[in-house]
């Protein structure tokens, strides 16, 4: 499952299955929490991040992130 914030929009949220890709766009910022971090591969801005986290792993993350 992958919980995600876009903007200041609702929160939403839904299950991929393997294989299966979403895009999704923001004028500002994403706030995304995944529950199996291990079976997600995230591309940001044309760059493929590296993995988030293992197996089942929840993991949230913001991008851009306060760093960048």
């Amino acid at each position: 499952w992958i919980d995600v914030g876009i903007d200041d929009r609702p929160r939403f949220d839904f299950i991929l299955e393997n294989g299966n890709q979403v895009r999704l766009e923001a004028s500002e910022q994403f706030s995304i929490c995944i529950g199996n971090a291990g079976g997600v591969i995230l591309t940001y801005e044309g760059e493929t991040l590296e993995p988030l986290g293992g197996t089942e792993e929840v993991v949230r993350v913001n991008l851009p992130s306060s760093t960048d």
